[in-house]
């Protein structure tokens, strides 16, 4: 993999076989070796080739991690390639998870939204209606709302928490 990956890169790059093995300070024959798959250069080796090549660093790490591969011991190699296809089957398994929660949560909030938009409809027609009201009744209809809304907050116990919105509320109403 690792002899593949060089030949691949130097015809990405149009480097000539000679020119690279000048500048990395190696054989033409040692460069084909490795291209082949016949050889692995030492690590001092590498990194002249590595160097010479002009890569990014991710190109860099890349060649790196497959000249470790290849310099490791095959069952560990193989134990290495499961763990890692476990580790790659997790992660799917996580991202279809989270995307199932992202899609009901989106669901759900799209739900709310659609809830509010009706009740927001809704109140818009009670509005119209209360305003097609004679005056007094509306006065008379709106005490009368407020006095449940006041009851109902004593019994759930949250006056303290919205009695101040609630005589906003009064405020607000007595130009009605």
């Amino acid at each position: 993999m690792f002899g593949k990956k060089i030949e691949e890169i130097i015809k990405v790059k149009g480097i000539k076989s000679k020119d690279l093995a000048i500048a990395a300070n190696v054989t033409e024959g040692y460069l084909t070796d490795i291209k082949k798959g016949r050889a692995l250069p030492r690590e001092d080796k590498l990194i002249r080739i590595i160097n010479a090549l002009e890569l990014k660093e991710s190109e860099k790490e890349e060649l790196y991690f497959l000249w470790e591969k290849g310099m490791s011991p095959q069952n560990f190699v193989e134990r290495f390639e499961e763990l890692e296809k476990e580790n790659n089957q997790l992660k799917n398994l996580i991202n279809q998870k989270e995307k199932i929660n992202i899609d009901s949560i989106r669901k759900e909030y799209e739900n709310k939204i659609k809830k509010l938009e009706d009740e927001k409809k809704d109140l818009e027609k009670y509005k119209t209606l209360l305003f097609l009201l004679p005056r007094e009744d509306r006065v008379f209809f709106v005490k009368k709302i407020l006095k449940d809304i006041e009851n109902h907050l004593k019994i759930t116990g949250k006056t303290r928490v919205l009695g101040r919105e609630l005589i906003e509320i009064k405020e607000i109403l007595k130009d009605i």
